[in-house]
Order: C-alpha cells, then structure tokens, then sequence
C-alpha cells in the first residue's frame, strides 16, 4: 500500500477508563495525557478508500512512573537520617514502591525501599555528607527519573555548660561557653540559639536558618541570633572561653541579635560547626550543607528579675529613715543618733540617685529597642484586610491619585543604592539589554559552571516569592550572545517552568532572541533543548521541552508559558485574562515546581517580570490571611531587583488587578472571572507533554508510537 491513500485509527485505553480513539496520516504517533504507571492496550488499524479498516494490530504497554515530589529531610541525626517526599503526580491509586539509594564520597552506595513516602536511613557515619537518592518503581519494575539531594549527618552532642548573666533591664544576657572538643575536627564558628519553647531537649532541624525577624513575625519560636567565627569576632578569649552579649543589636551575616523580651523567658543552645555553609542568596546557614553539634538547652531563664541587690538595699535604709521608733531604739544604745540619721538621710539620696540612673538607663534600652523593631515598617502601609481594600484604594485614587503618587514615589529608589559592579564591568556591559536594569551583586545569579563572573555573567536576580525566598528569578530576554548561558541558568537551578512575558519582536524591535527549537534539536553549550509539543490560544502559547545534558546524558522536562498579550509600552486592557494566565502557571507551579525557582523573563526583567511575580504573592498571601500588603510586596521586590514595578501606572495596575482578584470576577471585561474559569477549559488545548522522557525511556505520561 505504498502508493495507495490511508491512514491509521489509534485505539488505546486501559482496565479502569474508556477507550479514545486518535488518527494519523503518518506513521507513528505521540499519545498524551496519559497516567503514570499504567498498562495501556493501544491498538491500530489501517484506515483505506471509503473508511474500509484493516485487520487490528495491538499491543500492551506500560507508561513509566513519575518522580517522587517534594524530596524533604526531616531530621538528621548522628548515625541516621528520616526523609519524605510528595506522592508522584497522577499515582494515586496506581500500585508503586520506592527505592531509596545513599552513600557518601568515601563508601559503597547502598539500596533500601519503602512502600510508604518516608524512610529512616540508620547505621550512617556522623559528620558525613550522603547523596540520597529516591525513585518510583511502577509495575514490572519501570523506574521513573531520580530525584536526589545532599545532606550532613550531625556530629555527637556536646555538654552544655554555657554561663547566663542578666542585664538589669531583662532585654539582654551575657552567655559565657567553653569552646567545644575538636575531636570531629577543628571548630570554624559558632552559633548562638534562642528559644521560648520549654518543650525539647535540644534544638530541632531546620531551627539554624531561622533568624529573629522570624521570632518577632511569630513564625517560630526558635532563632539563630548570632553566629561567632573565633578567629574574626570572638568578643573574648579567656582559657579558651567564649563570651557574646545576646540582645546588642550586632548583625552576622542575615542573622540580627535583636534585644530580648523582658515579659518572655528563654533557653539557650550552642551550635559548633566543623563545616559551614551559607546560602548564597539569603545568607543564612544551609543547615543540609553545614557539619554542625549542639548542646542542649539551659534551664529556663526568666528575663524578668528581682530587684537588684542595690536596690533591695536602699528600701532597708529607707525603712529605717522613714520609721522613727527603730530610731528611738537606736538612740538609746549610741551616745548620739546624730551619726545614724545624717546617715540615713545619705543612704536615701544614694538610693534615690541610683534608681534614677537604673531607670534612665533601662529606658534608654526600651527607647533603642522600640527604635530597632520600628526600623523595618516605619512610616509603611499596613496590610489590609480583603474587605477593606477597596476603601483604601479609592482613598489613594482620591485627588488625582495623589496618595497612590506620594505612595510610589517613596518605593522608586529603594534598594538603588546597591551596588551592581559585575554587571558594569567592561566585558559584561553588551549583555545587558539597551536601558535595561542591572541586577545586584548580592541577588544576582551566579553560574557554577563558569569560573569566572565575566564568561558565566547573566542578568537574572533571584527575587522572594510569599512562599521561599528563592522562589523566582527574573531576568532580561536572552540576547543572541547569552543564550547558552540562558539555559545553563536553567539547568543550574532545576528551572522546569519557564514564563515568558514579551514577543520576540514588538513593535518591528527585537526584544529577545528565540532561544528555543522549532522543529529540529538544538544545542547550547552542553545543553540540548528538544521541541516536544507547542500549543497555543489566543494570548498565550504553552511549550513543553526536553533538556539534556550532553555530558551525562541526564534529561529533564521544561515547560514554557509565553504570553503575547502584553506589549513593553503598551496598555494590558484585558486584565482577566492575566489573571487567568498566571492562575493557570500558579496551579502548574503547585503540581510540578513547588521547590524549583520559577524563570519570569520580559525585556528588561522588570516591569512586566515585576507585576507577574507580585500578583503571584499577593494571590498566596490573600489565600493564606485574607489580606494583602502591595506596598510590601513592591518594597520587597525592589531590595532585589531595580524597576520591578516601574511607573505610578503600573503600581495603579497592580492595584486595579488586586481589587479584580479581591471581588472574584471583572464586571467591566468580558464577563470572565479568573477563579471560576474551568479548569479544563484552561488546560483542554494544552498537550500534557511535561514528562516526556528520552527515547530511551516511555514516558510516565506520554506514550510515542511507531507504526512502521
């Protein structure tokens, strides 16, 4: 039937749903939306002249697993280590187990499995750094994608015999700890540990990234307050003693040793750290990178005090002074009582100077410590209520918007003066965009690949999410020079949703370089990009890639969500439909990413890139507390990255889509309400291609066929 006209029917279906039937005028196929870990019965018949049907052919096969999610550490102890993971998406009824593979750099690997979502690795070496490794076993044994992560076991516990010392005024202490046994290795810092939980003998994981705007948030009870590194800023060493003044307001690194609440009582632990390891972006400890020890905790230690010993002495001499009779009784047994009052009289004006000097003092603590813990919201909008938000933006709208004016212009220069010296360096001003945004030095993102920051420079800032701090990366549109940086980016940081928020071409101007396939594989540096499926509607295109690292042949899955509706210049007069848009890469986000950073790009990485991320937090926080804080939220954003959100236009904007958000639809556009759109009317044209594999591999959720 070479020369003869046909075509192919394509039956496929498995034991617990419906059969759907696909044509193909070729000879092969690509099915989608399949279900992990699934038997498929795919049959396939030729299809001649008036729809006469050959014989059937048909076959069985099984989709691959997908990954276990959400890979989490919950303790990590001296000898052993408890992780669990996310159930795999789509398997939730489909029968499955889990091998689990660790070892370190200086040992065999070994193999365990679990039928459940957590596990408790025992018998490990303290003080060690294991790769532990976990995937999905489907039926007949078929593996999904590895998912790993590293971690340090702890080193054995030291006694604690730290000495506190109370101020008068209750808002700091002096902790004085003799320096730790070197037996696991050579201590290269220390950190000092907080807490107002009277439960627990020491401190729990995941306490030593946690800081004292934390505490005072009230998001946790526990806080890393100062970190001490003895050869740098040991306040004194004395037979091999260590001392810090927990409460003076010092700052290490992120962590801020704010003053101590006098109403609260505290205990303390110390950490020792043979290795330790900041994360580069918040500079806070990376406590699954670090080699730490701990003490346990004090006794508890009341911050409240008696009255110190002088002045329980000056209410004795007080009394005396005030009681004439035990004067009387005095002048009987003394030649004269001359000497005894003249006395008194001094004692009460030393007692009364000396409280004098103890009040001034204790409230000049209180005034600077009022004075610290207003520093970070001074003269800020408050977050409000959901209910009360339209009130408050009509009151800013009043005027002209003067208030809504006043309230951007105090937001344009936050965080300008932050300096972006790597970006400006001579080799790296070309791969900037023309009047573009330079990212910060301490934001920006650092390629591991490249030993230097000229050849692996890329403008791209790391900017906080509502959830993480790492959550999104902004960054310009790639230029023709920095593509193969662009997706070295993407590899690095286990990018697999992609947003992309500018055409290539607007307005007859280049805005960005088309750094992805159409038809046939490209490579850029190491990284091999393949189109699997493209898709698009009306304002937006969905693209789904494969990504392999030609080095290792390791391949993940990258989806991109471009939206076209949205021009540099110009006016996004359909604001339901961003809102639909970033509702439908928000529930992406939830089910495929939840712990990979989000890449949002638009010309400069900054207006368009800006209002995205922020209307992705303030939907979070809305959900989250019912209520919404948009100068925060710009605040934040602008500490990361320059022009986020860069006009009084686009700060209206912001708030015209909260208020959108807010009352659940938009009366004034098309009758469409971005929170009761269906579901599959978002995703009915979008191919479920995000877990293709190799060809090497069936894919857990797309099953390509060849009909030769």
């Amino acid at each position: 039937m070479t020369s003869v006209t046909k075509s192919y029917n394509i039956i496929y279906g498995n034991s617990s749903s419906s059969t759907w039937t696909v044509s193909s005028n070729t000879t092969n196929v690509t099915l989608q939306s399949l279900t992990s870990g699934t038997n498929y019965t795919i049959t396939v018949v030729t299809v001649g002249v008036r729809g006469y049907q050959s014989l059937p052919v048909s076959g069985s096969v099984y989709t691959n697993p997908s990954p276990p999610r959400s890979l989490i550490f919950n303790t990590f102890e001296t000898n052993r280590i408890t992780l669990s993971w996310g159930e795999p998406v789509n398997m939730t009824d489909v029968i499955k187990s889990y091998n689990i593979t660790y070892g370190n750099s200086s040992s065999s690997t070994w193999t365990v499995s679990s039928n459940t979502t957590s596990v408790t690795i025992q018998s490990l070496t303290s003080g060690t750094n294991y790769t532990i490794t976990v995937v999905t076993v489907g039926v007949r044994g078929y593996q999904s994608l590895p998912v790993s992560r590293s971690v340090y076991t702890s080193l054995p516990d030291q006694l604690n015999n730290a000495q506190v010392n109370l101020s008068p005024s209750g808002d700091t202490m002096d902790v004085t700890f003799a320096a730790f046994d070197k037996s696991n290795g050579p201590i290269v810092a220390y950190a000092v540990i907080m807490t107002t939980e009277m439960n627990g003998n020491k401190p729990l994981g995941g306490i030593l990234s946690k800081t004292y705007n934390d505490f005072k948030n009230k998001t946790t009870n526990t806080y890393v307050t100062c970190i001490i590194e003895p050869k740098l800023t040991l306040r004194s060493v004395r037979s091999q003693e260590l001392n810090v003044q927990v409460g003076d307001g010092s700052k290490t690194h992120s962590y801020v040793n704010g003053p101590l609440d006098p109403q609260l009582q505290y205990r303390v632990s110390i950490a020792g750290f043979t290795a330790i390891n900041y994360d580069p972006y918040v500079d806070t400890i990376n406590e699954g990178q670090s080699t730490a020890t701990f003490t346990s905790y004090t006794d508890n230690v009341p911050t409240t005090t008696n009255t110190p010993n002088t002045s329980t002495v000056l209410g004795n001499t007080s009394n005396v002074s005030m009681t004439t009779g035990t004067l009387g009784e005095q002048a009987s047994t003394q030649t004269s009582n001359t000497g005894t009052i003249v006395g008194a009289v001094i004692g009460s004006l030393v007692g009364v100077s000396a409280v004098s000097i103890l009040g001034f003092l204790f409230w000049r603590k209180k005034r600077q410590r009022k004075q610290y813990e207003e520093t970070s919201t001074s003269g800020r909008p408050a977050a409000v209520k959901s209910e009360n938000f339209e009130e408050m933006f009509n009151k800013l709208k009043a005027n002209n918007n003067k208030n809504l004016i006043e309230e951007y212009e105090s937001l344009r220069d936050v965080g300008t003066l932050q300096p972006s010296s790597v970006a400006l360096r001579p080799a790296n001003t070309a791969k900037n965009q023309k009047d573009g945004v330079f990212p910060y030095d301490k934001s920006r993102v650092k390629l591991s690949t490249f030993k230097n920051s000229t050849v692996g420079y890329i403008n791209a800032s790391y900017i906080p999410g509502y959830r993480t701090e790492k959550e999104f990366i902004a960054a310009q549109n790639p230029l023709l020079e920095t593509v193969s940086v662009f997706w070295c980016m993407i590899w690095e940081n286990q990018i697999n949703t992609i947003v992309m928020l500018s055409k290539c071409l607007e307005n007859d101007k280049v805005q960005s370089e088309e750094y992805w396939p159409s038809s046939e594989d490209k490579t850029f540096g190491d990284i091999k990009v393949t189109l699997i499926s493209e898709n698009t509607l009306h304002d937006w295109t969905v693209r789904d890639f494969k990504v392999t690292n030609v080095k290792n042949s390791e391949t993940r899955q990258v989806r991109q969500f471009h939206f076209m509706s949205w021009t540099e210049n110009g006016d996004l007069n359909e604001r339901d439909i961003l809102l639909q848009f970033i509702n439908l890469v928000l529930k992406h986000r939830k089910e495929y990413s939840p712990n990979c950073p989000t890449l949002v790009h638009c010309r400069a990485g900054a207006g368009r890139s800006g209002i995205f991320i922020a209307l992705d937090r303030i939907i979070n926080q809305l959900e989250d507390t019912n209520s919404v804080d948009l100068y925060e939220t710009v605040h934040n954003l602008h500490l990361h990255r320059s022009s986020m959100v860069q006009t009084e236009a686009q700060y209206m904007f912001l708030h015209q889509c909260t208020l959108d958000i807010i009352r659940g639809e938009n009366e004034a556009r098309n009758q469409h309400n971005y929170q009761t759109v269906r579901e599959e009317v978002l995703y009915e044209e979008i191919p479920n291609a995000f877990h293709s594999k190799s060809p090497k591999q069936k894919d857990e959720g797309v099953y390509s066929l060849s009909l030769n």
